[in-house]
């Protein structure tokens, strides 16, 4: 249908909140020729910048996590956990922190139940993330819970292929611990 210079959407895009859209008329060129439609400003929604500087949060976790890391590589593993620890309560759903938190719990601190948290929660956030995944498995496989470390093998295996948990599963049927 068309409105004076515009043009009218018939169906209305579930992105703009049902409401229908009007085209401008108006063209922008492109670098390589190929004109494109603009919507007019008041038809737009500004996204908001994926930029941390407009994200005081992310600065502070990403400055708390470079303050764990430097810890963590001058072999001041309690001091890293620490910093841990206060980014995953003032930032639950940070994976990277979990993930991390996980690693220096369980090879460095020898804290295998707390480390199996940690990774858990890694998981739980990004479960898609092979490295929280593997640490998982191997801090349950460690604290004697074979069948859950298989389970999360299971888990992962089922959503991406990893090298790693074929060569663990080729590891365990040569030891006669799986079938």
């Amino acid at each position: 249908m068309i409105n004076n210079s515009s043009k009218t959407l018939k169906r209305p895009s579930k992105r703009h909140g049902g409401r229908k859209l009007q085209r401008s008329s108006t063209r922008s060129p492109k670098a390589n020729g190929v004109s494109e439609t603009v919507l007019s400003k008041s038809q737009t929604r500004r996204k908001p910048a994926n930029n941390s500087a407009h994200n005081p949060g992310e600065e502070k976790v990403d400055a708390l996590m470079q303050q764990a890391l430097a810890l963590k590589n001058a072999k001041d593993f309690r001091g890293a956990a620490n910093i841990l620890v206060r980014i995953t309560k003032a930032y639950p759903r940070c994976a990277a922190a979990f993930g991390l938190l996980g690693l220096i719990c369980y090879c460095e601190l020898g804290q295998v139940k707390q480390a199996v948290g940690a990774f858990q929660q890694a998981s739980r956030l990004s479960p898609t993330s092979e490295t929280a995944s593997l640490g998982l498995f191997h801090a349950l496989w460690k604290a004697g819970y074979r069948k859950r470390a298989i389970a999360e093998m299971e888990r992962f295996q089922a959503i991406s292929n990893s090298a790693d948990y074929a060569e663990i599963e080729a590891e365990l049927r040569g030891a006669g611990v799986r079938s």
